[in-house]
Parts: structure tokens; sequence; C-alpha cells
């Protein structure tokens, strides 16, 4: 079977909603590595897609920023919303969970930042 972006697409949102349920069940950590990899997968489908190759160093704010730069919103002010990087940060907050063995967020923070990120998917969606 072949792969597509849509696909990839598709897959996020299925780790995402897997993550909730584990977010749920109080799976912080499990959760943490679900969604982060809901974040990663929507951003690779994308940049994929737009046959942006970031710099192996900075890979996925790479494509943020290229992302931000497509949709000519610009980097705002502090305190202002950014429909990119702040899902971003959010979703980047898994990760950190990730590396510290689950000990960075607590299960309600976790529930707010999966909320935050959300928006996410929607920012890199890639459809047929």
């Amino acid at each position: 079977m072949m792969t597509t972006t849509a696909t990839k697409t598709a897959t996020a949102e299925e780790l995402y909603a897997e993550g909730m349920s584990l977010l749920e069940s109080g799976d912080t950590l499990g959760a943490s590595e679900l969604l982060w990899a809901a974040a990663t997968t929507a951003i690779e489908a994308y940049a994929e897609m737009r046959g942006w190759v970031p710099n192996p160093r900075r890979g996925y704010y790479d494509i943020i920023r290229l992302r931000v730069d497509e949709l000519g919103i610009g980097w705002g002010e502090p305190g202002t919303h950014n429909p990119v990087t702040d899902p971003f940060a959010a979703a980047s907050m898994f990760e950190g969970n990730l590396w510290e063995g689950g000990n960075l967020l607590t299960n309600e923070s976790a529930k707010r930042d999966a909320r935050d990120m959300k928006d996410l998917l929607e920012v890199f969606r890639v459809d047929d």
C-alpha cells in the first residue's frame, strides 16, 4: 500500500485521538508519545507535500518558519496568538515530557497543551 501525505494526515489525527484517550485514562507519558508523534507526522506530511527539506539540525523549526511565512501571518507581537507557533509550542511540551520520563507535565497541563496543539493538525492538514 502506498502512503500518501493525505494518509499521513489521517494517521496524525488517529494518533491525536489515541493520545487524548490515554490522557483521559491518566497515562500522561504514553499520551505524550502519541501526541508528539501526531504533531510531527502532520508537520512532515505538509513539508513533504510542499517539497520542503529542512536543515537536519533545525528540522521542525525550519518547517514552522516556512509555514508562518507561507501564511503571511508574521511572527506577531509578544502576547499575541500565532496559529502556527503557539500550537507547535504546546506540542513541543510533549517531546519535553518524553525526555523527562513523564515528569514535566501533570495530567491537567497535558490536557491543556493537547487542546492547544490541536490547531497544528489543521494548519498542516494535507488533503488529496
